[in-house]
């Protein structure tokens, strides 16, 4: 099965009424994100793919409290704070990262809904090409 990082990071945090939004530096002035939720069984919600995006553009589309985490809070919360203020919060450093349980449960989540991948045909998802990529598409 396949795990988003994203997805493993919203997980440390529970029982919560605000939105949830991990960031991760995706360099170049832009952060790999996704938004989420909590329903009433505290069942973790996607709100949006994942993206990769200027946090500036980001921070325009959340109209309502925030808990921010990942390591996209230590390039950016001076800019979080001055654009969100109060409705922004920050996940305690212990939070901030990815926990191998949470990919463990999101991983047999997947498994229990018979949603494997085979393993001959599989490759990663990225939100973005590499740079490497990009280098290379430029000299076609």
């Amino acid at each position: 099965v396949g795990v988003s990082t994203l997805d493993a990071l919203a997980e440390n945090i529970l029982f919560t009424d605000y939105l949830i939004c991990p960031i991760l530096d995706a360099r170049k002035k832009q952060v790999y994100t996704a938004l989420y939720n909590r329903d009433a069984k505290n069942k973790l919600i996607k709100l949006t793919p994942d993206l990769v995006i200027d946090p500036r553009e980001l921070l325009k589309k959340i109209q309502e409290k925030v808990v921010f985490l990942g390591d996209g809070v230590k390039v950016y919360h001076t800019i979080i704070k001055e654009a969100l203020q109060d409705m922004a919060f920050f996940a305690p450093l212990n939070l901030r990262l990815p926990r191998a349980a949470n990919v463990a449960k999101l991983s047999l989540d997947q498994f229990k809904k018979k949603n494997t991948l085979d393993l001959n045909t599989f490759t990663p998802f990225y939100v973005r090409p590499s740079e490497a990529e990009e280098k290379f598409k430029e000299l076609l």
